[in-house]
């Protein structure tokens, strides 16, 4: 997985952090995640799981110094441990100063994970601060009802 990283990280305009350097800041963000990294870069890609691959290249994304980072369904398909990972990254990468974009269905996970949240359907988009919020104003329960409310 290590050629997968070199090749992400040569893609940025910035100049791009090497393996020390990742390691280094991972430790700063979470000691486990920095190993966890750390053993996933060693193997070959065709030995990795999905959850370990998709781990380690948002990982690596969001550890690029970009002021912006767009990032579709980052945990789609993901097993816990690595959503874990993922959103540790994410909140890392953003108390770091990071601006972070993510596209989810996950309405869960972001209600749980972001500070502020939109809603695209039907040609508007709708701003949220937080889940209660979501759901009061689409008179739901719960926010899966209130995803499918606005949706419809």
């Amino acid at each position: 997985m290590d050629e997968a990283g070199k090749l992400i990280t040569s893609l940025t305009p910035n100049v791009s952090p090497d393996h020390t350097e990742i390691l280094s800041k991972l430790a700063k963000w979470s000691p486990s995640l920095s190993k966890r990294y750390a053993e996933i870069a060693k193997k070959k890609a065709a030995n990795c799981s999905y959850g370990e691959i998709r781990s380690y290249f948002t990982l690596t994304l969001l550890l690029l110094n970009s002021d912006l980072i767009i990032l579709d369904e980052p945990t789609a398909g993901v097993d816990p441990e690595f959503r874990h990972y993922i959103w540790l990254g994410i909140k890392s990468a953003c108390a770091e100063g990071a601006s972070v974009l993510i596209a989810s269905h996950y309405t869960e996970e972001i209600t749980k994970n972001c500070q502020r949240f939109y809603m695209l359907a039907n040609k508007r988009l709708e701003a949220f601060d937080s889940g209660g919020q979501f759901m009061e104003r689409h008179r739901a329960k719960s926010l899966d009802e209130a995803f499918i409310n606005a949706s419809v």
